[in-house]
C-alpha cells in the first residue's frame, strides 16, 4: 500500500511539474522621432520639455474633477467633468480643450463635449462635408419624410399629406381566388 501510494505521488509531481519555461518578453523599444531610443521606461533621450502649468482638483464625493495642464512646447489641455443624472442612472459629462503648435506654426486648437448626447467637437481644423450643389430628388425627399413620420412599411401606408385610413371590418364571406 505505501509502495503504490508513493508511486502515485512520484507521478503526479512530474505530471504538475512545469514542462518548459516560457521566453522572456523582448525587451519594448520606441524609436523617438529625432532617431533616439530608449527602452525599459527610460525617459532619458531626447529634449526635456517642462511643464508651466499643472493644475488638478481631485474627484470630489459629488464625482466632479478638473485639471489645466501647459507645457514649455505649447501644448495644454485643461478639462472639468461632473456626474449626471440621465435617463439611464448616473452618467458623466465633460467638457475641455486642448492645444498645440502645428509644424507649420498654426496654433490647432479643439474644444469638446462629451455627454449624455455622445462627443462632439469643435475646431476650424476639423473637415466640413461640402454643401450639396444638387437639389435632392423627389424620391429621395419622400424617403426622408417617410422615416421622420415614424411610419414603417408594414403599417401599409404612407401619405405625407392625408391621415391614415380607418381599418377595415373583417369579412363575413370569402370567395375563391382567381
Amino acid at each position: 500500500m505505501n509502495t503504490v501510494l508513493l508511486l502515485t505521488t512520484l507521478v503526479s509531481a512530474c505530471v504538475g511539474a512545469p514542462q518548459y519555461a516560457a521566453p522572456a518578453p523582448p525587451p519594448s523599444r520606441y524609436e523617438s522621432p529625432s532617431g533616439g531610443s530608449s527602452g525599459g521606461g527610460s525617459r532619458s533621450s531626447g529634449p526635456h520639455i517642462g511643464i508651466i502649468r499643472d493644475e488638478r482638483t481631485a474627484i470630489d464625493a459629488g464625482g466632479a474633477y478638473s485639471f489645466d495642464v501647459e507645457t514649455a512646447n505649447g501644448i495644454s489641455h485643461s478639462e472639468s467633468g461632473s456626474s449626471v443624472q440621465t435617463a439611464e442612472g448616473v452618467g458623466s459629462a465633460v467638457t475641455g480643450q486642448y492645444s498645440f503648435t502645428l509644424p507649420d506654426g498654426q496654433v490647432f486648437t479643439l474644444q469638446y463635449v462629451a455627454d449624455q448626447n455622445g462627443f462632439q467637437a469643435q475646431s476650424p481644423f476639423l473637415p466640413v462635408a461640402p454643401v450639396n450643389p444638387h437639389p435632392i430628388p423627389a424620391h429621395a425627399q419622400e424617403q426622408i419624410l417617410f422615416a421622420q413620420s415614424g411610419a414603417t412599411p408594414d403599417s401599409g401606408f404612407y401619405n405625407p399629406g392625408r391621415a391614415a385610413p380607418a381599418p377595415s371590418a373583417p369579412s363575413s364571406s370569402y370567395r375563391r381566388p382567381n
